[in-house]
């Protein structure tokens, strides 16, 4: 089974694919830009983009299942065209492409941004949970929801597709000093002033593992939240 995967060389991108590879599956990924990411590993790459429809043809011929990690994180106002353009037609671009090379099931990976927030740390949100009209001011989380209800809307259509939602990554490999940054701004010293408020924290190994269970365990039209299941941890407990 050729499974291809964007966003590969990202974080999780690079935990998923030894993860893959480790299991015996035909790994082909998808970059925008040569890496040495794969240097000594047995992977076929595919040169490409999400925003190019045309590149994503190429990459999902002969592929029999798809994760789609590619994306953009970023909060500031003036990323939104951006975060649009990757966020949310990345992912109706990928949808496309794998439907039409008859690609098998497709495992989009949104974030826990794509679920909301809560005012009160009392009130636990689950994936039914209505997507608050605040969270959508927001232009990071607006895109990562709307990506999230193409890939729910294309499963609604008959696509065999599975939305995952991890918290927020944690742990050693973020390449790109993302998800980390805050961990290494405190650590340094140059962050000491905490906002109220929590977040979903997991282990980007765990999410690994969460992909891989959701390409074979996961119901098709369902989004699944990977995080701890002890909830959000408050800012001043987590640093």
């Amino acid at each position: 089974m050729t499974t291809l995967v964007t966003g590969a060389s990202g974080f999780l991108g690079r935990l998923l694919v030894r993860r893959l590879l480790e299991e015996g599956h035909a790994v082909r990924v998808l970059e925008r830009r040569p890496t040495d990411a794969w240097d000594g590993l047995a992977v076929d790459r595919a040169h490409g983009d999400v925003t190019d429809r045309a590149s994503l043809d190429a990459a999902c011929a002969g592929v029999e299942r798809v994760f789609n990690l590619a994306g953009v994180v970023d909060h500031r106002e003036v990323a939104r065209d951006r975060l649009m353009a990757v966020n949310v037609g990345g992912v109706e671009h990928v949808l496309a492409a794998a439907a039409a090379a008859g690609a098998g099931r497709v495992v989009h990976v949104s974030s826990i941004a794509s679920i909301g927030f809560a005012d009160d740390p009392a009130t636990v949100l689950d994936e039914e949970s209505p997507y608050p009209d605040a969270a959508r001011r927001y232009p990071y989380a607006l895109s990562k929801r709307l990506g999230h209800e193409a890939a729910l809307a294309a499963a609604a259509a008959g696509q065999d597709v599975v939305v995952a939602c991890p918290g927020f990554v944690i742990g050693a490999g973020d390449v790109n000093a993302v998800s980390t940054h805050g961990v290494a701004q405190y650590l340094r010293g140059a962050l000491r002033t905490l906002q109220p408020g929590g977040l979903s924290y997991v282990d980007a190994r765990d999410v690994a593992d969460g992909l891989v269970a959701l390409a074979t365990t996961g119901a098709s039209g369902r989004a699944f939240i990977l995080g701890t299941p002890d909830g959000n941890l408050d800012h001043p407990a987590f640093f």
